[in-house]
This record gives C-alpha cells, structure tokens and sequence, in this order.
C-alpha cells in the first residue's frame, strides 16, 4: 500500500452542461451527492454536507476496490466559505 499526502484543496475547473443553480445543488445536497459523486464505482453509504463557512463535508463508499485493504473509502473536508450567488 502507498501512503498518498493528504488533499489540501479541491477547484472544480471543469465546465459542467448545466446552470450554475443545478451544479450547486448537486455539490450541496447530500442526497443529490451521494447519488452522483462516485458514479457506478462505489455505492455511497453517508454523505454529509455542513454547507457554512467550517462546516464539514464527509462521504463514505463501500470500498470497490482490491488493492485498498479497507471495507470503506471516503473523503472528507471542511467548507472554507460560502459566496451566494
């Protein structure tokens, strides 16, 4: 197993087919999240999001790869900020 730095930041720099509106809400909608952030990959068991400034963002799968020695994989991180509109 190798051991990987922890991820500091996360930019979406990908232009998505869809209004600002519905892409929000798919980031910040725990429902709309663990429908889609892994895609068939993994099935989502918990996705948390804390959506204020501090607030905690957490997602749990069921662990679908063979190499990782672990039942779960997940990703977690906190909100910096939150600008409306």
């Amino acid at each position: 197993m190798t051991d990987h730095a922890p991820l500091t930041s996360y930019t979406i720099k990908k232009r998505y087919g869809v209004p600002a509106e519905r892409l929000f809400e798919a980031f910040t909608n725990e429902e709309e999240l663990k429908a889609w952030i892994w895609g068939d990959e993994a099935e989502v068991t918990k996705a948390l999001v804390e959506l204020e400034s501090g607030g905690r963002l957490h997602i749990v799968a069921n662990n679908q790869y063979p190499d990782w020695p672990h039942d779960e994989v997940a990703m977690r991180g906190m909100v910096l900020f939150v600008v409306p509109g």
